[in-house]
């Protein structure tokens, strides 16, 4: 519960404190007071812009002129990407090549000293002492971490390797949808049967067929990712080239299946690229909703959404990266 009249006594900070805060860019806001949480909350949806954080004091009483030693006080901050205040995700759990933002660039650790000198200054005071215990000093340090390389193009990784895989497959289903379509329109397929040909040796020799002409395609994706073209390492640093090119030979078997499962259902060239089109893109919109929590997933809910070949492997390429940013070989781990 946060007081009202308890609001003037929080403001209270000695100077130097607040020379420290200025130095550092955090300006601290202007406060309001609310009886109860739940008025800030409903305050917080109508001004969600101008609040940046959220002091609750629990164990106050509403006739209350000073603050009970037993006192809890919780800083809920706001985040504005997910339009809640809470401190349990504060930090992601996914590895990046950079240092972790700290708390001290939120603002975080500010108001907490501010909050901890102000109620430590309230109780001396009402204790008839002296004042200057609560003038203690904030020291951060951030948490070590490895050498890195800023690369902007590893960024672009994380976010649209698996798109452009998509992308780059996506000519290779259309050319393949209707080429085998083609001889289903013209009745080509009845005619090799009737010569005795079995359906084994027909599908057989289609997948072959695709999957040879696909191959380029993935050999040319493990040089651009392997090979160091400028010196400055390659994009793909740590992970293993052989695995690289067997998660790329199993996406490109993947390919291959679906197509020739679309001209089992289609009938005509035309419409057959539409569709294999429509749904091969589609495939690949539930990874963009399950890569935001893709961390929070266990294991039989991953295994469950790689029903999708595109989803799987743009987990795979979540992994490989995951990975990467922390100086690891996705080779070592399988």
């Amino acid at each position: 519960m946060v007081v009202k009249r308890h609001l003037q006594f929080l403001s209270t900070m000695p100077n130097n404190s607040r020379q420290g805060r200025k130095q550092s860019g955090f300006v601290v806001p202007v406060t309001k007071g609310f009886d109860t949480l739940e008025a800030a909350v409903t305050f917080f949806y109508d001004n969600s812009q101008a609040m940046t954080m959220v002091l609750e004091l629990r164990g106050v009483n509403q006739s209350d002129f000073e603050l009970p030693v037993s006192l809890t006080a919780i800083l809920h901050p706001f985040r504005k990407e997910s339009q809640v205040w809470h401190t349990g995700t504060a930090h992601d759990l996914v590895f990046d090549r950079h240092p972790r933002k700290d708390f001290a660039d939120k603002g975080f650790a500010y108001m907490e000293e501010l909050v901890s000198r102000s109620i430590l200054t309230m109780w001396l005071t009402a204790a008839s002492k002296n004042t200057s215990g609560a003038d203690f000093s904030l020291r951060q340090k951030r948490f070590p971490v490895p050498a890195f390389v800023s690369d902007a193009m590893f960024l672009t990784l994380k976010l649209q390797l698996t798109l452009l895989m998509v992308l780059s497959f996506m000519m290779s289903v259309f050319i393949q949808t209707k080429n085998v379509l083609y001889e289903k329109e013209f009745r080509i397929k009845e005619t090799m049967r009737l010569m005795g040909m079995s359906l084994i040796a027909f599908w057989s020799s289609w997948f072959c067929t695709c999957f040879f002409f696909m191959m380029p395609v993935i050999f040319l994706f493990t040089l651009v990712l392997k090979v160091d073209f400028k010196g400055d390492g390659a994009l793909l640093k740590y992970s293993d080239p052989t695995v690289i090119l067997v998660l790329l030979f199993c996406y490109g078997m993947c390919v291959v299946s679906y197509t020739l499962m679309i001209t089992c259902i289609v009938n005509k060239g035309n419409e057959g690229v539409i569709v294999s089109g429509f749904f091969f893109l589609l495939e690949y919109v539930p990874f963009e909703i399950i890569y935001q929590r893709a961390h929070e997933l266990d294991r039989f809910s991953k295994l469950v959404s790689c029903i999708s070949f595109n989803v799987a492997m743009g987990l795979a390429n979540y992994n490989t990266l995951r990975r990467e940013a922390r100086s690891m070989s996705l080779g070592s781990v399988l």
